[in-house]
């Protein structure tokens, strides 16, 4: 082969060997690194997610007085969007979940059931006309409002999307709603509320 061809050659070798380096795209060595280098996508399902609100509760949480022992008495406007397709019914509930000297530290405050699915809004001092009423730890089937011995405690209102017929009457506890219908909860949510008497 020509002298001259040959140092040609070899020079095109040397000279893609050296610039490889630079052209080689770039590939973290972890999952992680892979994960971090790409651009971050925004959710698609948050959106869509069992959601509870009540446009009644104070910032930072506080059930305000008229909803307790020491105001009227009366329960919050509760409000439900994005209900799964499949539910057959509602529930709610309402518990006090700092009460160490009930079995379970828990004081059941309200509970219904059979509530429309396509229920948005539960009114003030209201049920839908659907609703079955579980009977509280007071004894009672209506809003038992908080009353708090000591201290300030957390109280849990909590909507569950169920499927298929809820086997309970009028008078059955709130802990046998929650109890008997583990299994046929779709979905749920909550949202925390405190109260401290002054």
């Amino acid at each position: 082969m020509n002298r001259g061809v040959i140092l040609v050659v070899l020079l095109g070798l040397s000279l893609s060997v050296g610039l490889w380096p630079l052209a080689r795209p770039y590939f973290p060595k972890t999952f992680g690194g892979i994960k971090n280098a790409l651009p971050s996508l925004p959710s698609t399902t948050s959106s869509d997610e069992m959601s509870l609100a009540s446009p009644d509760l104070q910032s930072a949480g506080i059930l305000p007085t008229q909803f307790t022992c020491d105001g009227r008495g009366i329960s919050p406007e509760l409000t439900i969007a994005h209900v799964p397709a499949g539910a057959t019914s509602l529930a709610v509930t309402m518990i006090d979940i700092d009460v160490p000297s009930l079995p379970g530290g828990k004081f059941y405050h309200w509970g219904l059931w059979g509530i429309d699915p396509k229920t948005t809004t539960i009114p003030t001092n209201s049920i839908p006309q659907s609703a079955i009423r579980g009977s509280t730890s007071a004894k009672s089937t209506t809003y038992a409002p908080p009353c708090p011995p000591s201290g300030e405690h957390r109280y849990v209102f909590t909507v569950y999307a169920l499927r298929g017929t809820t086997p309970m009457a009028t008078g059955g506890t709130v802990q046998q709603l929650i109890s008997s219908t583990t299994s046929q909860v779709i979905s749920s949510a909550s949202i925390v509320t405190r109260y401290k008497r002054k």
